[in-house]
């Protein structure tokens, strides 16, 4: 073999295809004739376009998913949530199959109740009442355009412990915990000079017996 596959023929190997042509019986013209048309005929089928590349349209081009035959269902939902999934083996979307029991860090539920509460979208939507409601400004300083956020008067973790709510779908039909009036709008610095800013409720909370509500409390979150 030569380069790029050329392969060399030596003199035995010429001399074998001379001899194999001579003893080839010469074709009658007629049979010559069939058989090139023969060739030409194939390669003209093997050559040929197939009937869906003739400019004809598919019988389902356009047809909707739902309605072709071959249809399914497609991908399904998540068993959890109801989302859409990509994958046809799988059973819960990825948010889902990492909360609660199913996430790799679950300890056996220690998270605060008012914690929970924190990460709720009732939450999220009770902030933003707020801070509309006070249309953006710190209601102690009157400044407006920075952060703000939102202060609980009466904190969650009072709360918690005044309604005696141990799980969050008691927390959820709680109408203490969403009501407005007791959320107002303040800017960080404001906020950090309330007397009940993250850890100091609970400050206040071991000198309050649980049967006891604050009726006076100081404006803070």
């Amino acid at each position: 073999m030569g380069k790029q596959g050329n392969y060399i023929r030596d003199e035995a190997h010429r001399e074998l295809m001379r001899v194999a042509q001579l003893n080839r019986l010469p074709l009658s013209p007629e049979a010559e004739t069939m058989r090139r048309d023969k060739i030409r005929k194939s390669t003209i089928e093997r050559n040929a376009q197939p009937p869906h590349y003739s400019g004809e349209k598919h019988w389902s081009y356009g047809l909707p998913s739902e309605k072709h035959p071959s249809w399914k269902g497609g991908y399904p939902n998540c068993m959890d949530c109801g989302k859409k999934l990509g994958r046809y083996k799988a059973k819960r979307c990825l948010s889902c199959s990492h909360k609660g029991v199913l996430a790799p860090n679950w300890k056996g539920g220690v998270t605060k109740l008012y914690n929970q509460i924190r990460n709720t979208f009732q939450f999220r939507q009770w902030r933003n009442d707020i801070f509309y409601r006070d249309d953006f400004t710190c209601q102690d300083c009157g400044i407006s355009k920075v952060y703000m956020e939102a202060h609980h008067v009466k904190s969650l973790a009072q709360l918690v412990k005044e309604n005696n709510l141990k799980t969050i779908d008691e927390a959820m039909l709680c109408p203490e915990v969403w009501n407005t009036n007791n959320g107002k709008t303040l800017c960080l610095k404001c906020h950090g000079k309330t007397h009940n800013y993250k850890g100091r409720c609970h400050k206040i909370l071991k000198s309050i017996s649980p049967s006891t509500k604050l009726t006076e409390v100081e404006k803070g979150d």
